[in-house]
């Protein structure tokens, strides 16, 4: 990381919400740790980064184009519970310019230590597990299909025919949100369907593309946020709740919303061609908090299960490399670690760890394998899963 003086903050609210602590105090302050890991701790009176006083909105640097951000495959949902087995997209072989394309197996499962290995989907891809853990939601021949957490009893919950994409749980895991991409123009759609049986329920239609991350769903299962692009390719961030759609952002992709009810995102800052992380309550017109930089870029939110902690990219601009920062919602910077990953790491349900592929290239002619690690948030403790071939799409099975 650079300096602590080169990073420079635009501006600084000159009030702060509730959860942010009194109100005219420094949001986000930052120094260095004493001793021990390359981490950060953060306290009011310590280095303060951000500690002026007006109305602007705070701003930051994003160093990665906001459309191939949302374009990125989204992480998947962590719910909170004890740590079970950690799913994943498994195919065999590497990826190269001029060679075939890796031969997909299917979803396979295992331990946080390594072992236990099994096949659960023949064929399947992007598995979710449900809330108490108990089920598997994936993605097979294009259609939406669900299973015990061991992929016995599969069955589609979509038709024939349709193209199904993002989908994720609700938070009491009777439903699952999805959505439909059209196969003769770019209009997309966003269904809700009963993981017990039902017709899938259309709630949006959309002339352009939507997208879906984790925290999807609002904590009471009546609302869930998205993003929506124009047809200029700018998106906007918005929520539908009992058939009435409100926009949240004007500019903003990637919205998760946290078991607390704040709404994590990206937005570009003004002036600038890059992205930050900002956090809000989801009401039009409330004041932002943003974890911004005139020289660094913070991108890829992710909520730990318990909504205590946020985890995102930092990317410096002035040669200080990426690194992956842990944050409070009171702006206090807990730990960073070396690395940024795209996509975004998976938390386990008890908040201890992360579970993330890496892409790593080996061999002549070079061929790319993405390896699947498992370490905590401040870069300590990594234990390599999984390796040779393509282990793609974690998430991590709860137990209640």
């Amino acid at each position: 990381m650079a300096a602590a003086a080169a990073l420079k903050p635009e501006s600084c609210p000159d009030a702060l919400h509730p959860w942010q602590g009194r109100a005219g105090a420094p949001w986000f302050s930052v120094r260095r740790a004493r001793s021990g890991t390359d981490a950060m701790r953060a306290r009011r009176g310590d280095a303060r980064l951000m500690g002026c006083h007006g109305r602007a909105r705070l701003a930051i640097a994003a160093g990665i184009a906001l459309a191939a951000l949302v374009a990125a495959a989204p992480a998947q949902a962590t719910f909170t519970g004890s740590n079970g087995r950690i799913a994943f997209t498994w195919s065999r072989g590497g990826v190269s310019d001029t060679g075939p394309a890796p031969h997909l197996v299917g979803i396979v499962s295992v331990r946080p230590d390594g072992g236990g290995r099994r096949l659960i989907v023949s064929r399947g891809t992007e598995p979710r597990y449900s809330p108490a853990g108990r089920r598997i939601a994936f993605m097979r021949k294009q259609r939406l299909w669900v299973a015990r957490a061991d992929g016995k009893h599969a069955r589609p919950l979509t038709p024939r025919g349709w193209l199904v994409g993002q989908h994720q749980w609700s938070r009491a895991g009777t439903s699952l949100a999805f959505i439909r991409v059209s196969r003769t123009s770019p209009s997309h759609a966003l269904y809700t369907v009963r993981v017990d049986g039902g017709t899938p329920r259309r709630l949006v239609k959309a002339p352009t593309s939507l997208s879906l991350r984790e925290g999807a769903w609002s904590r009471d299962g009546k609302a869930i946020v998205y993003t929506q692009f124009r047809n200029s390719g700018r998106p906007l961030v918005r929520v539908i709740r009992s058939g009435a759609i409100t926009t949240i952002v004007s500019l903003g992709s990637m919205p998760t919303w946290s078991e607390q009810g704040l709404l994590a995102y990206e937005a570009p800052s003004r002036g600038a061609m890059l992205n930050r992380v900002c956090i809000r309550r989801p009401r039009p017109g409330v004041t932002e908090r943003c974890f911004g930089f005139i020289d660094a870029a913070t991108t890829n939110p992710v909520w730990s299960p318990s909504a205590s902690h946020l985890l995102f990219n930092y990317t410096s601009q002035v040669g200080g490399g990426e690194q992956t920062w842990l944050v409070r919602v009171d702006g206090t910077v807990l730990s960073r670690a070396p690395g940024a990953t795209a996509p975004p790491p998976v938390f386990s349900p008890d908040g201890t760890l992360l579970a993330l592929s890496v892409m790593s290239f080996r061999g002549d002619p070079r061929l790319g394998y993405t390896y699947l690690y498992v370490r905590r948030p401040d870069g300590s403790d990594t234990r390599l899963l999984v390796r040779g071939g393509q282990a793609t799409a974690p998430d991590w099975q709860p137990r209640r």
